[in-house]
């Protein structure tokens, strides 16, 4: 395997999330996708990571203004 640019990585992420089926999108709600130029200094290891406020915690938000689940991949 050979190392790919951080621009390259980017092209990856797009067309993995551009084969997606429309009726799959469809059912993210309030989800965001960032990409890392490095993994966390503290588990360098992980690659990526889903961060989610759980539903029971949704809920206390009233189901406004939660903070979206993040996808950050490395």
């Amino acid at each position: 395997m050979r190392p790919v640019t951080h621009d390259e990585f980017d092209a990856i992420v797009q067309d993995a999330l551009d084969d997606v089926p429309a009726e799959l999108m469809a059912m993210l709600d309030n989800v965001v996708f960032f990409v890392e130029d490095e993994p966390s200094a503290d588990d360098p290891d992980l690659l990526g990571i889903y961060e989610a406020t759980p539903p029971t915690a949704r809920a206390e938000w009233g189901g406004q203004g939660a903070p979206p689940d993040r996808n950050t991949l490395c």
